[in-house]
């Protein structure tokens, strides 16, 4: 601001003030501010104007929407004006002094005329001296004067300068300038700026924008600090700065023009009085990107470079560029770098990149496309590289030799010496080379130092190989084994430049691996090359086809050679199929020699070897022959055979000859013959089974023309056998003769025999024409060649004969042939071969059935047609017809049972072509009765993919009868059906319609039985039938069931259906009056079906094959989802009645049965068990195996002696079950509980069982199918033994599980009177064989009790004598003691029982026995007066006396008892018995 503007705004706040007061005083009129704003303009040439002026505080001007525009074009636009002063009135020029200025919304037009006005100043002295100077002085950044002393603030405004030399524009303009002198002062600007043009010295600078520059510039006297900040300035105008825009290295272009995106800088310059003292900058550059293009001879290519993010550094004052820890990205890649350069232009460069995607055609096809990483250092100036290290790694790279599949790469550039310090590549192939090399760019010399591991040569390296013309033959080689690898390590040293060529000398080593053929190589040399001349101090070839020592060298300008060899273990086919001799007969012998030596020499075009040869054998297809030697020498296109030797197992070959004018037309002259050989030697040689044993004698000749040689061959045997299977043939007469001569082979004379087999061939072989062989085979027993098939063995009997011939060239033979049968038997029936021809044509692989009739199980049946293709896809087409066939035949032999009532014949043909396991028949087959004119069947359609067959019979008569496995059926009807089968062959579909009627089924008769079927494949089964019952009553059924699924729905009704048909299926003992009705639903899956619905039966009478039938029974059963409830189901069963409860769980197979059994006065009666008995029994468990548990009390219950059990006897359950192993049969788990009444008895023996149970176990799948535990004790009875009645004292039947035969023990001790003593038995054992032993008071021998008891009665006094009784008095005493014996068991018994019930006793007894022989009669009344204390009173009535006894027992524990008895005046006795078990 300069001092007229000054000055006036001093005397315009100065009139301002004064006409503002003089206005407040005294009203000044408003016209006298437009005379203040004329004079103004009239005195600085410029037009002046505001809106308003206001002054407060006082020291403070406001002026609103100020202008100022000079006639130079200046022009000051200012919203707000505000000015700060302070008067000074002892200085009359500086009057007012203006201390800050504030301007809001401010806009500046300056030109150059404007700022001319300071052009005498001593800021504009110094400027032009800096200018001419072209030096820096601080002084250029001296305020103004009049700004020296004042505050400036512009707060959002616009400065536009437009001279010669500038053209800028400043817009958001914030200006704070506090200044305590010119010198001395603080600057702050923040602007956005746009340069159209600026020219400052030789600085120019066009087109520039920037959206924020900030500065702040800090002058404190001769030192100054300026700090500067910019956003988003764009590069392409700082490029135009630049005088250089192009840069060009090597064909690689960068031209800076391309470049755009926006930079950021700020940074520090500090300053001194006449220079800078050091300045530093960062740039950050975003959204720059940039293209470089690369340009040589053909090739051409773009880059495109991309910063999002680069940051510089300058400093100085030495200058200094750099670039750290940066990235870019080049073509997408993410690309590391840092960059550093000095004054001097020396450089450092850093770059790296990882998974750098290389996709450039600029180095193709060498390089195509790869994945890199990379690090790498270059250090230089601007003439030369000095230092540089790259650091490579790679994946998946392409080029045109190879594909790498990893990479690694080290190299260093150090002076003039490059050196590879590391270099490995792994190609896709697998193959990995590791290098490592230095090389002297001035001298020439160099290191080479390779390893290479499963190298190939690919074909990209064969087909640069063909850019150099290569010969046709060496670069087939090499594709032969381009999947092959090589291993190798090479050290060699030497020089190399284009004056003097190459020179090496060193070691190479390799391993070569053949894939095909799964070996390799390996290679030890020593050499040097020099002058086309190599010298091989030692080669040695080590693989596993062959090894080799050679030695000797190669003349390549001369084509000569002088080798000396020795090799063994070679594989000559190996070497032919890598050298491509074609030497077919190489492949298929292949050999192995074992050792061979020799030399090699002359020219390479000819050459001469010799050769001395070993090897332990040679193969030819099956063929060995081992320990071979041989000589042979090769010279002059002949190769001569000095000796060729071989053995077959123990035999010997021998050959000799020679082979003449190899290369022309060969002729061969030589002799084979075999020494001690037999068949064994042959098939050991072939290394394969030969049925034959035995000496023959070969001898070959050949001789001519190589290619067509004459042949004179001849076998012969002595007593050869034939092995076939396990048996051994003797033949005889086995031989042939061979000839070849005017090119046919004559077979003469080839037979054999053996008992009563015998075969002949002879005949004729033509190359050209072929074979013309006749042969007949007969007597060929079929059974004596089957014994590896005893199956077969035993079904055939009979023999073959077979005869034909064999004629046509190889391509084209065929096989003539008849089959004749001599008491042909299969599986018991007749075999007959009738006419018949067959033609097998090799070359056609094709079998024709020209006619082939044959009869079998009375059925006569015929085949024609072809079978073909046996090689590849069999196929056939078949015509089968079955001319008449019986059915019973087969029915009876398999099936064992014939369902017609008449014989069914069937007669038809069948059409079957196949095509390998596929296959089409055409059925057409038709069933006759010869008995029922009116019956037929029929079945027709195709079977195949898909199958449509249509069947339907009419009036077919039945006849079934089946009784196995404890089911019934006796079939008697007539049966219509019709139907068909389609669908797939896995898919079939089968609808079937019947109906049967003239029905009879175990003696049933049913009216009719009607119904569908349909099977769905494995998805679904449906059917529907109605059964109507002659007598009234009609089941019917539907139902379906998804076998994918398991999806179940049937329904069932049935009315008044007869139980007796339903029974009828389990047995002839088993039947019923009743009927049974309801119906029967049951829906879902098969393992969670859902029933519902009722059924009851009802009837008088159901006999169930045991001891009494069951009578008025009535049943009821609702199903509920998974169970059957059983309700109201009860019966009359002998004098009592049952009731069952429960239910079947009918899908819980192991809980299946869940019922409950109740009865009273129910009735027993099997084996020695007959009595009463009531029941709570429980029928659980699982539906094949349930148990029936629980009491049975039972009363009047007799248990006889001996014991017996038919069940029992000891049988496993395999015996008892027999064929009916099936039976269903439950186990028995009963608790028998004896109550009243229950006595073991026979005819001699009446025990009354008083306490004690028995636990019977049955189960049928049990060795003891019946085990019995249990004892039953009483101490109440009597049972007869010799003429005498015994009174039991105690009495115990025990039941083990042991006891054989279910038999119990028994321990019986009681006591009987005779001749005045007290006689005791014991009997002890078991029940069927009891050990009896005698005891008396007073005391006698057993023999004295015997003969005492056997005495009694007129009989056994008669027999001792001692009294004198006659004939009629004996009958007289044994009529009377028969007469007791029958009154006690029939009457008196009787008696006994109604007095204990009158009476209620516990024993009441008369024992009139004894009435007979010693006219004697005894009672006893006994009573339990507790459970512990028992009472007993006797009497014994005699002819002349009474006796009577008062007894009792006391039981004081469980095992102890007291007794006692009185006897009236004789006395009393008193006993304490112990019961111990053991």
């Amino acid at each position: 601001m300069n001092k007229q503007i000054k000055y006036l705004l001093g005397v315009l706040i100065l009139l301002l003030i004064a006409a503002y007061f003089l206005s407040l005083l005294s009203g000044l009129p408003q016209y006298f501010k437009n005379d203040i704003i004329a004079f103004l303009e009239e005195r600085f040439s410029g037009e002046i104007s505001f809106s308003s002026v206001s002054l407060w505080p006082l020291n403070r001007l406001r002026l609103e929407s100020f202008s100022f525009a000079d006639q130079n074009g200046n022009l000051v636009k200012i919203e707000q004006l505000n000015l700060d002063y302070n008067f000074n009135f002892s200085d009359f020029d500086n009057l007012i002094k203006i201390s800050f200025l504030e301007a809001e919304n401010a806009e500046i037009i300056l030109t150059g005329d404007f700022s001319a006005v300071e052009k005498g100043s001593q800021s504009a002295n110094l400027n032009n001296q800096n200018s001419e100077a072209g030096e820096f002085k601080l002084a250029s950044f001296d305020l103004p004067k009049f700004l020296g002393d004042i505050n400036v603030n512009l707060v959002n405004s616009k400065l536009t300068i437009k001279n010669e030399d500038y053209d800028l524009e400043l817009s958001n303009l914030n200006l704070g300038a506090a200044a305590q002198s010119s010198k001395d002062y603080v600057l702050n600007l923040s602007t956005s700026i746009f340069i159209d043009q600026l020219s400052y010295n030789n600085f120019k600078l066009n087109d520039f924008e920037a959206e924020k520059l900030e500065l702040q510039l800090k002058r404190e006297s001769e030192s100054a600090d300026l700090y500067f900040k910019t956003d988003n300035l764009a590069v392409n105008s700082m490029v135009n700065l630049l005088e250089q825009k192009n840069y060009n290295f090597e064909g690689f272009n960068i031209d800076l023009n391309t470049l755009t995106g926006l930079f950021s800088a700020k940074g520090e310059i500090k300053f001194a009085k006449n220079k800078i003292l050091n300045y530093k900058s960062e740039i950050d550059f975003s959204e720059l990107k940039m293209t470089a293009f690369y340009q040589r001879q053909n090739q051409s290519e773009n880059f495109n470079l991309s910063f999002n993010d680069l940051k510089l550094v300058l400093s100085g004052p030495e200058f200094n560029l750099a670039a750290a820890d940066n990235s870019f990205l080049l073509d997408g890649n993410l690309v590391d770098f840092s960059f550093k350069l000095d004054q001097n232009y020396q450089y450092q460069l850093e770059l790296a990149a990882a998974n750098f995607n290389y996709n450039y055609d600029l180095l193709k096809p060498e390089l195509s496309s790869g994945n890199i990483s990379f690090a790498l250092k270059v250090e230089g100036d601007q003439q030369q590289l000095k230092r540089a290290q790259a650091d490579i790694t790679a994946e998946n790279v392409v080029s045109k030799y190879a594909e790498l599949q990893n990479s690694h790469l080290i190299v260093k550039l150090v002076d003039k010496e490059i050196f590879v310090e590391k270099a490995e590549f792994e190609l896709a192939n697998n193959s990995k080379l590791n290098l490592q090399a230095s090389y002297n760019l001035q001298d020439g010399n160099y290191l080479l130092s390779a390893e290479a591991a499963e190298m190939k040569i690919s074909n990209n390296l064969i087909s640069l190989l063909e850019e150099y013309n290569l010969a046709a033959d060496y670069l087939n080689q090499l594709r032969k084994i381009e999947d092959d690898s090589l291993d190798f390590i090479l050290d060699i040293a030497g020089y190399y430049n284009h004056e003097s060529g190459i020179s090496a000398a060193g070691d190479l080593d390799f391993d070569f691996s053949f894939v095909e053929e799964e070996s390799e190589i390996q290679l030890e040399s020593k050499f040097w090359y020099t002058d086309q001349k190599l010298f091989f101090d030692s080669l040695k070839l080590i693989s596993d086809f062959a090894y080799l020592d050679l030695l000797g060298e190669i003349d390549f300008a001369a084509e000569n050679f002088d080798l000396r060899y020795a090799a063994k273990n070679i594989e000559p086919a190996f070497l032919n199929q890598l050298f491509d001799l074609n030497l077919n007969y190489l492949t298929e012998i292949n050999p192995t020699i074992n050792y061979i030596e020799g030399h090699l020499a002359d020219s390479f075009s000819n050459p001469t070897f010799s050769l001395d040869l070993e090897m332990d054998e040679l193969r030819y297809q099956n063929y060995v022959l081992k320990d071979i030697k041989m000589r042979a020498d090769y010279a002059d296109d002949k190769l001569e055979l000095a000796e060729a030797k071989a053995s077959v197992s123990q035999a010997l070959l021998r050959a000799k000859g020679k082979i003449t004018d190899l290369t022309g037309t060969a002729a061969v002259d030589f002799n084979i013959r075999s020494e001690n050989l037999y068949f064994q030697d042959i098939a050991a040689a072939a290394g394969t089974e030969i049925p034959l044993t035995g000496q023959l004698q070969l001898n070959a000749d050949l001789s001519g023309p190589l290619r067509d040689y004459d042949l004179d061959f001849s076998i012969n045997t002595s007593n050869p056998a034939f092995t076939f299977g396990d048996r051994e043939f003797e033949l005889s007469n086995l031989s042939s003769n061979i000839k070849k001569e005017n090119g046919n082979f004559k077979i003469e004379n080839f037979s054999f025999k053996y008992q009563n087999l015998n075969f002949k061939a002879d005949g004729i072989y033509n190359p050209a024409a072929g074979f013309d062989l006749n042969y007949q085979l007969t007597g060929l027993e079929i059974q004596s060649y089957l014994n590896s098939y005893p199956n077969l063995t035993e079904k055939i009997t009979g023999s073959l004969n077979l005869n034909g011939s064999l004629n046509g060239p190889l391509e084209a033979l065929s096989l003539n042939f008849k089959l004749g049968s001599e008491a042909l038997y299969f599986d018991g029936f007749e075999l007959d071969i009738q006419e018949n021809n067959f033609e097998y044509s090799f070359q056609a692989d094709q079998l024709d059935i020209n006619q082939f009739n044959f009869s079998f199980a009375s059925g006569s049946y015929q085949i024609t047609g072809q079978a073909f293709d046996f090689n590849t896809v069999p196929q056939s087409k078949l015509n089968f017809k079955l001319l008449e066939v019986p059915t019973e035949e087969f029915f009876q032999k398999y099936l064992t049972f014939y369902p017609f009532a008449q014989e069914v014949i069937l007669k038809g043909e069948s059409e079957i072509e196949t095509n390998g396991s596929e296959y089409n028949i055409f059925l057409d087959i038709a069933a006759y009765l010869g008995q029922s004119a009116q019956s037929s069947f029929a079945i027709n359609g195709e079977i195949g993919k898909e199958i449509a067959l249509n069947f339907s019979g009419s009036e077919l008569p039945l006849a079934v009868a089946v009784d196995q496995y404890g089911f019934n059926l006796d079939l008697q009807s007539d049966l219509d059906l019709s139907g068909n089968i389609s669908g797939g062959l896995m898919t079939p579909v089968l609808n079937l319609s019947h109906t049967l009627t003239n029905i009879e089924i175990n003696e049933t008769i049913i009216e009719s039985i009607t119904g569908d079927i349909l099977v769905e494949n494995r998805r679904r089964f449906s059917a529907s039938e109605t059964v109507n019952f002659s007598e009234g009553g009609n089941l019917t059924l539907d139902g379906s069931y998804s076998l994918n699924d398991k999806q179940l729905s049937l329904t069932s009704d049935l009315q008044s259906l007869p139980l007796a048909f339903i029974l009828s299926f389990f047995g002839e003992e088993i039947s019923s009056d009743g009927h049974l009705n309801g119906n029967l639903r049951a829906e879902g899956n098969i393992d969670d079906l859902q029933f519902s619905g009722e059924l009851a039966a009802r009837g008088e009478t159901l006999e169930v094959g045991i001891w009494s039938p069951i009578k008025n029974f009535e049943a009821e059963i609702n199903f509920q989802n998974e169970k059957a409830l059983l309700q109201n189901v009860n019966g009359q069963f002998g004098e009592g009645r049952f009731e069952i409860g429960g239910a079947f769980n009918l899908l819980d197979s192991d809980n299946f049965w869940d019922l409950t059994l109740t009865g009273q006065d129910l009735y027993f009666d099997y084996g020695s068990l007959t009595g009463n008995f009531d029941s709570q029994l429980n029928f659980s468990g699982s539906l094949q195996d349930p148990l029936l548990a629980g009491e049975l009390q039972i009363f009047d219950f007799i248990i006889g002696i001996p014991f017996k059990w038919p069940a029992g006897g000891g049988k496993t359950g395999a015996e008892a079950d027999g064929a009916g192993g099936n039976t269903f049969i439950p186990r028995i788990d009963l608790k028998l509980v004896p109550g009243n009444n229950v006595r073991v008895k026979n005819n001699n023996m009446d025990i009354l069982v008083q306490n004690g149970d028995l636990h019977l176990d049955f189960n049928h799948r049990r060795e003891n199918r019946l085990m019995m535990e249990g004892r039953l004790r009483s101490s109440e009875g009597r049972f007869t033994y010799y003429n005498s009645r015994f009174t039991l004292n105690s009495a115990e039947i025990t039941f083990t599980p042991v006891d054989e035969g279910d038999i119990p023990k028994l321990l019986v001790n009681a006591t009987t009177y005779a001749g005045g003593r007290e006689i005791n038995i014991i009997l002890n054992g078991p029940a069927n064989n009891m050990r009896i032993s005698f005891s008396s008071n007073p005391e006698m021998t057993e023999e004295e009790i015997l003969n005492l008891l056997s005495s009694r009665g007129a009989l056994g006094s008669a027999i001792i004598g001692g009294e004198n009784i006659g004939i009629q008095q004996i009958i007289l005493q044994e009529l009377i003691r028969i007469a007791s014996g029958f009154l006690q068991e029939n009457l008196i018994s009787g008696i006994e029982s109604d007095f204990k019930t009158v009476l209620s006793l516990d024993r009441i007894e008369i024992d009139t026995l004894q009435y007979g022989t010693e006219r004697e009669v005894a009672i006893y009344l006994g009573k339990n007066l507790s459970q512990r204390f028992y009472l007993e009173y006797a009497a014994f009535f005699g002819e002349e006396e009474r006796n009577n006894e008062m007894s009792f027992q006391y039981r004081l524990n469980e095992i102890t008892t007291l007794k006692g008895s009185y006897l009236g005046e004789d006395g009393y006795q008193i006993t304490l018995e112990n019961e111990i078990e053991f």
